[in-house]
């Protein structure tokens, strides 16, 4: 996991998806090359963000997550 630029608001201006995981532990899994992934402790929930930064997926553990990066950002 990576911290980006500037932690999340600077990983964010990369253009790409982001995942930004309060648990530390969620797998992107196949989508690891495409999307980036941020620990944020200070969430209650984790957040998959769009390149526009909307929300395409929420949740306190993984499931439902591979399903929303399939849907949104095609095969892993």
């Amino acid at each position: 996991m990576g911290t980006g630029p500037a932690g999340p608001a600077g990983t964010a201006r990369t253009g790409r998806p982001l995942l930004l995981d309060p648990t530390g532990s969620l797998d992107v899994g196949g989508w690891a090359s495409r999307v980036d992934t941020v620990a944020v402790p200070e969430l209650d929930t984790a957040l998959l963000l769009r390149p526009d930064c909307y929300v395409a997926w929420q949740g306190t553990t993984g499931d439902g997550l591979h399903e929303a990066l399939g849907t949104w950002f095609g095969a892993a």
